[in-house]
């Protein structure tokens, strides 16, 4: 979105349920933003990715992680 200073994200699979990444974890690189997971195991997971705008996290997106 492009309005929003920064994201929430979440990941859930391997019977963990929506745990929230360090903010550390979530760069902005001007254009786009990354988000690293890093030590999950061998798995599936899904991902989801909320914005963040004026300190207030909105509705975001799922979707599988890579």
């Amino acid at each position: 979105m492009s309005n929003a200073q920064t994201y929430n994200v979440y990941y859930t699979g391997e019977g963990i349920v929506d745990r929230k990444i360090d903010n550390q974890l979530i760069r902005s690189y001007g254009t786009y933003f990354r988000a690293d997971i890093p030590g999950l195991k061998a798995g599936s997971y899904t991902v989801k990715i909320k914005p963040v705008i004026s300190g207030v996290e909105g509705t975001g997106a799922q979707l599988p992680a890579l």
